[in-house]
């Protein structure tokens, strides 16, 4: 695994709000959260899109337990995750796409109106879960083999906050980053040089974003154990 000290590519920074702001035809609502954003996080020059959405976490145990002094920060081996749609049946929200994000607001103000609850953990933000990540990397390795690609991280995700770091390696060392000691979490970006395809996590957003093929992204949409949807930009960018 090669590390260098360095900044996005200009092909994702331009476009990213990691780096220079841009301009987008459009203004952002409660509804078309997910289409401006995506816009604004992701290059525009990939086939089709996708979107990750964090799991949110529940302890089982804690709800059932009747100790009400439970420790503010409960172990994260007590939590499981759960998909949105299930969060939203237990709130008896519906769910889809263009609504998700305003009613995830609306059951966030709903649950702080009686103290936040110990059980209940909201979706991490910036931070694409690596499950997620290792079933995507499966279908990449399928359609272009185990290819060198950069995992680029922001400097909120490295130890001092001072310099971004990149490593270099293939599909399947991604495992070894788990051990590096000066970044933490997973990348803000994964991408090869070859601009097939990109994987952008925005530090404060729940969800993470996918461009690609209309192979890949209909290979990880398709009957996907977890919360990755198909996603059309409905918003253009100015000056790209």
């Amino acid at each position: 695994m090669k590390k260098t000290y360095g900044t996005l590519p200009e092909w994702i920074a331009k476009q990213a709000q990691l780096g220079p702001n841009i301009s987008v035809e459009g203004k952002q609502t409660e509804s078309n959260s997910f289409w401006y954003l995506l816009t604004v996080c992701c290059p525009l020059i990939f086939e089709q899109y996708a979107i990750v959405l964090h799991p949110f976490w529940i302890s089982f145990d804690l709800k059932k337990s009747p100790n009400l002094e439970q420790p503010k920060n409960a172990h994260n081996k007590s939590f499981e995750r759960i998909s949105w749609p299930d969060f939203f049946t237990m709130y008896r929200y519906p769910f889809d796409l263009q609504s998700a994000n305003r009613n995830m607001e609306l059951i966030r103000k709903r649950i702080i109106e009686t103290g936040w609850p110990e059980d209940i953990r909201y979706p991490n933000e910036g931070n694409c879960e690596s499950c997620e990540l290792e079933y995507i990397f499966e279908h990449i390795k399928d359609i272009h083999g185990d290819i060198l690609i950069n995992f680029y991280y922001c400097q909120l995700k490295t130890q001092n906050w001072e310099k971004e770091i990149i490593y270099q390696g293939h599909l399947t060392e991604f495992n070894l980053l788990q051990s590096e000691k000066e970044v933490l979490e997973n990348p803000t970006a994964i991408y090869p040089d070859n601009k097939n395809w990109c994987i952008v996590s925005d530090y404060d957003l729940p969800f993470t974003y996918i461009g690609g093929s209309k192979t890949l992204i209909d290979r990880i949409t398709q009957n996907s154990p977890f919360d990755i949807y198909p996603i059309e930009p409905i918003f253009k960018a100015k000056n790209v």
